[in-house]
């Protein structure tokens, strides 16, 4: 099974009969708002196995490899992390300086709040194929399914689509390597490639980036 929260995926076989697929949705049920989900520890995904019979052939086929029931009872971990086998709903994008806080519609306009906050759904996104290029992303909303996030006048707003080019450039943006953290991400804009979406006192627009905290402010964890 997908873990929805980290791309993880957790898949045992212990025995010879049966593949046991080990999920977290219990520990997102104990874990506090806004706080990161812990991965689960080896006692924690034997406890929660579930079981699935194998099929007839006693065998399994993982990638390239392939697991194979034995006579005797074993334990087999299985981890990755995969960008095909399930797909998100949705994401959310963390600041990266300003950890407590997420990227948010309010008003229409764009900005990082501290989470929780009300309603939850304002920080949840789509990143769906670049409006004007599919190669970069564009940012659906999912409470208002019909607006995207996009620059006008450099500040980032909510906007329903107009189905004009103007609007799908300036709601196209391309994810690099986070400009702080190449392990998080950036977002450089489609029409104006020299501007990274920021935020600036909370506010999010698209702006040159040269300072260490220019480049703070212009990365995000994109995840749940």
């Amino acid at each position: 099974m997908i873990d929805a929260y980290s791309g993880l995926s957790y898949l045992l076989v212990d025995s010879p009969n049966s593949v046991r697929y080990i999920d977290r949705i219990d520990q997102k049920a104990r874990t506090p708002p806004g706080e990161p989900m812990p991965h689960p520890s080896r006692r924690h995904v034997l406890g929660l196995a579930a079981t699935l019979p194998l099929a007839g052939t006693g065998a399994l086929t993982l990638g390239a490899g392939t697991a194979h029931a034995a006579d005797s009872a074993y334990v087999m971990a299985y981890f990755t992390e995969s960008t095909t086998m399930l797909e998100a709903a949705w994401n959310r994008l963390k600041s990266y300086n300003h950890p407590a806080r997420y990227v948010r519609h309010s008003a229409y306009a764009g900005r990082i709040d501290e989470y929780p906050f009300d309603p939850y759904p304002d920080s949840q996104w789509k990143l769906v194929p670049g409006l004007a290029d599919s190669s970069g992303v564009s940012f659906q909303s999912v409470n208002f399914p019909t607006r995207y996030l996009r620059h006008y006048n450099y500040e980032l707003r909510l906007d329903a689509n107009d189905g004009t080019s103007t609007f799908a450039a300036d709601a196209t943006f391309h994810r690099v390597a986070g400009l702080a953290d190449s392990s998080w991400s950036s977002f450089r804009s489609y029409n104006n490639p020299t501007r990274y979406i920021r935020h600036a006192n909370f506010a999010l627009r698209i702006d040159p980036v040269s300072t260490s905290t220019e480049r703070q402010d212009a990365t995000f964890h994109v995840g749940y």
